[in-house]
């Protein structure tokens, strides 16, 4: 072994991260796509959100907001999906990968801008039109639709100006966060092809991403059957 490959054996070997998380919960998944990315074990903590274990004294301990994902970190306890891929990243990435969260100041303002966009725009209109019909057992709400249907435009947009990746020319935390809203909204039925360059970005980025199918795509279809008795599907 040379090493770098010494290096990566230690990275992969001994740096484990205690993820709390549940797969329906899409922001988990990307910091599960953030730990695939980086190489690094994350020791997955199931939550089972159902049961509401989520409100327990113990975990409400760690995170008195009572969400997921929550990681411990050797005693570091940190929740907020988009901080903890950026913490992870700053902490654990290797030289050789830095393009997935960039040192270059803007090039990075560049990728939390697009973090900041599915946190506050996307993945916020994602749940406002689709969680009352699922959780609340509402009809869906046409004005909330027309808002994520402009939060896919927008997206769009930013596709045509700066591709293949939604930040530019390379795959970085936007994209492992992006996908799993995107990816989740399309399972729910919602209707990509008036987006070309997303639909361009998401067929490109689903081989693309590490681990995309074995960490991101069984929470998605397991949010689709969970929805499947509140939402009709139409393809």
């Amino acid at each position: 072994l040379n090493s770098n490959q010494n290096s990566y054996l230690y990275i992969t070997l001994v740096m484990a991260v205690d993820l709390f998380y549940h797969p329906r919960c899409t922001p988990c998944r990307a910091v599960m796509l953030t730990g695939r990315a980086l190489d690094l074990i994350l020791q997955l903590e199931y939550v089972d959100i159902d049961l509401q274990e989520q409100m327990k004294e113990n975990f409400l301990k760690l995170n008195p907001q009572h969400t997921v994902p929550l990681i411990n970190d050797e005693g570091f306890i940190l929740s907020e999906s988009r901080a903890i891929m950026c913490y992870l990243a700053d902490k654990y990435c290797r030289e050789d990968n830095r393009r997935l969260y960039p040192k270059d100041l803007q090039t990075r303002a560049m990728v939390d801008q697009r973090l900041n966009f599915d946190m506050c725009t996307l993945y916020e209109r994602y749940t406002d039109y689709y969680f009352p019909v699922i959780y609340e057992k509402k009809r869906f709400d046409n004005e909330k639709k027309k808002r994520l249907d402009e939060a896919f435009k927008w997206l769009d947009m930013y596709l045509d100006r700066v591709n293949p990746w939604v930040a530019g020319d390379d795959m970085t935390l936007a994209d492992l966060s992006i996908i799993c809203t995107v990816s989740t909204v399309e399972a729910l039925g919602y209707d990509l092809i008036p987006y070309p360059f997303v639909t361009k970005w998401f067929n490109m980025a689903k081989d693309e991403i590490p681990g995309y199918y074995e960490f991101n795509q069984p929470g998605v279809d397991e949010m689709k059957e969970f929805a499947k008795k509140y939402i009709e599907y139409k393809r």
